[in-house]
């Protein structure tokens, strides 16, 4: 039988973001309880989402990553995060989550090396446009998502929270039934472009 790994190249947010997000998460938990709400772990950017792919996959996942981003020449960058909101909207969410802003641009560019470095192995490219978000809820059925909730997301002030991404996480996802668990499977750091 062919070993599978569910995957994904994901930007992390550094601890200290990560562990307040999670505080503020624990507040929202009270109102809406029957949410799925993400653990402090498992708070990042989703830049691709692979799904199940064989181990030797994976391996020429890592090693076309290793090569991308040994070429290109982005350097650290900063991101933020900027806002609340809900796929597909507020009215029935499925899906809530923290916006990003600051060098978006950077973010957009790494997107392409991954899709670029996926490609390569046979991944598909993603159709849909890149909406960088950090997920912090997953939602059953929109009657689980009680008014007050959306109007305490909405009034939210989580303060300036910014970072510096210093490089992308291929990330192993193994889902359990009190939520998935994540390891990094490979992490590959952000060129400093040379100063000519």
């Amino acid at each position: 039988m062919v070993e599978v790994v569910r995957c994904f190249i994901c930007v992390e947010l550094e601890e200290k973001i990560r562990k307040k997000i999670s505080r503020w998460i624990d507040e929202l938990k009270i109102l809406a309880p029957r949410l799925k709400w993400v653990s402090w772990e498992g708070l990042h950017i989703t830049l691709k989402f692979c799904g199940e792919i064989s181990l030797s996959k994976v391996i020429k996942l890592e090693n076309a990553l290793q090569d991308a981003f040994a070429r290109e020449t982005i350097g650290p960058f900063d991101l933020e995060i900027a806002g609340v909101g809900a796929f597909p909207g507020l009215r029935e969410p499925r899906v809530l989550w923290l916006g990003i802003g600051g060098e978006e641009d950077q973010l957009v560019r790494i997107v392409e090396v991954v899709e670029g470095a996926a490609e390569v192995v046979g991944l598909e490219r993603e159709h849909r446009p890149f909406h960088p978000h950090v997920t912090i809820a997953r939602v059953k059925s929109p009657s689980d998502v009680p008014v007050d909730l959306i109007r305490t997301i909405s009034d939210h002030d989580l303060g300036q929270l910014s970072w510096k991404v210093n490089g992308v996480t291929l990330m192993k996802s193994e889902l359990k039934r009190t939520g998935s668990i994540y390891t990094p499977i490979a992490k590959y750091h952000l060129n400093q472009p040379e100063v000519s």
